[in-house]
């Protein structure tokens, strides 16, 4: 047991990136999906961006006899980033131990009740970064829907996705891969009669609902929003809504490497490198540490991370609205 005020690493309750990712995956969070974790090496600093424009620039490559190579260089500026901590702690009360001990993992529930606390924080920041109509703003960035999808008569899911894309491949160059909307979102979708003409619901399994869609919509990636949150102070019964609002989708490009110079929309640094990490390529994204208490008479588990949500290249994206009212 960890002694008064003395905190522990419990680096068997941590969480590594890819631990983090198949949880959060489970309780259907995206955010970590939207802006891919880079794992950097200071709290604060520089992070390089490659100017799309230059990574596309056309260039003369034949070479005259006698002659040297023509030669290009990549033009990148720096972005300052400061990672900020974000934490939960829970309390192990000893009386609840002693009463629950033959029901509960408690060590185990207690670490992932912090997560969620976490993650639902996180979730809701990484909506607020692609969710916003100040980034977005402008006819290259921003498209009110006509025809909401849950007017399934009138829709055209697939052309609005379309139109999306043409504005995203004129303002940056770049294919997007990754399409965001909720549950509900996705159910309109599906009622839609044109999309029941391409994919009749007498064909639909739920195996292959979003591998149709994507080949539909002709994108790489479709993250649904499932995550809900209470935004109820206690003691109130609550106020239950998805994180991903029913007005907003977004279109746009997102990281699959780790490498920057890869065009995407943005990324989450993550910096936590007091605790190490299990491997090379699997850092740790969520720290749970514990330490007794007196005044509450048992241990308090606690669970914290630096990360900050960098935009690289918000061009690359695209933000909906309209998208349905019901």
């Amino acid at each position: 047991m960890p002694g008064s005020a003395t905190a522990v690493n419990r680096l068997d309750l941590s969480f590594t990136y890819k631990e983090f990712d198949a949880l959060a995956n489970r309780r259907h969070m995206i955010g970590t999906k939207i802006y891919r974790p880079y794992n950097v090496p200071l709290k604060g600093g520089f992070f390089p961006k490659y100017q799309i424009a230059a990574l596309l620039q056309q260039h003369d490559t034949k070479r005259k006899a006698r002659a040297g190579y023509n030669r290009a260089t990549f033009e990148t500026t720096t972005a300052n980033y400061t990672c900020e901590e974000f934490g939960q702690e829970v309390v192990k009360d000893d009386v609840e131990r002693a009463v629950y001990r033959d029901f509960l993992d408690y060590d185990n529930d207690c670490a992932e009740l912090a997560f969620n606390i976490v993650c639902d924080h996180l979730e809701r920041l990484v909506k607020a970064k692609i969710y916003n109509t100040t980034t977005y703003t402008g006819s290259d960035l921003t498209t009110a829907i006509t025809n909401e999808w849950d007017d399934h008569a009138n829709a055209d899911p697939q052309g609005d996705i379309f139109a999306a894309k043409r504005k995203i491949w004129a303002s940056s160059g770049q294919d997007p891969n990754t399409l965001v909307l909720n549950k509900n979102q996705l159910l309109h979708c599906l009622q839609c009669d044109a999309i029941h003409e391409i994919f009749p619901s007498t064909t639909r399994t739920p195996g292959n609902i979003l591998a149709s869609l994507k080949d539909i919509f002709e994108i790489d990636n479709i993250l649904v929003g499932g995550a809900m949150t209470n935004t109820a102070d206690p003691p109130l019964t609550g106020d239950i809504d998805f994180i991903w609002e029913d007005e907003y989708m977004w279109l746009g490009r997102t990281a699959s490497t780790d490498s920057p110079k890869e065009p995407c929309v943005g990324r989450t640094l993550l910096w936590n490198e007091e605790a190490g990490s299990v491997s090379e390529d699997d850092p740790f994204a969520l720290i749970t540490e514990e330490y007794y208490n007196d005044e509450v008479r048992g241990e308090v588990t606690r669970a914290r991370t630096h990360l900050a949500f960098h935009n690289v290249h918000i061009e690359t994206g695209h933000l909906l609205s309209n998208a349905i009212t019901i």
